[in-house]
């Protein structure tokens, strides 16, 4: 993620117009994710709804994964400092 937040930085440097059309594009999704939300007949994206159980070992991995992303931050953090 934070390779592309630098991609998308050094992108705007070199093509403000690209820029601009990135502001367009995300401008337009938040209107669809509006338009979405408030239409006649939607529902809430925080109406409660029944999800199927994740097994233990996809619970597993994904305990896994966020303590490894945890730890890299902890360290990306300490290096800047």
């Amino acid at each position: 993620m934070f390779a592309a937040a630098i991609g998308l930085s050094a992108l705007s440097l070199a093509a403000p117009l690209a820029y601009e059309v990135l502001e367009w594009a995300g401008a337009a999704y938040l209107l669809h994710l509006a338009w979405r939300a408030v239409k006649p007949g939607a529902r809430s994206p925080f109406e409660a709804r029944q999800l199927p159980d994740d097994s233990p070992a996809r619970l597993f991995l994904m305990g896994f994964v966020l303590a490894g992303l945890a730890v890299r931050l902890a360290a990306e953090q300490r290096r800047a400092a």
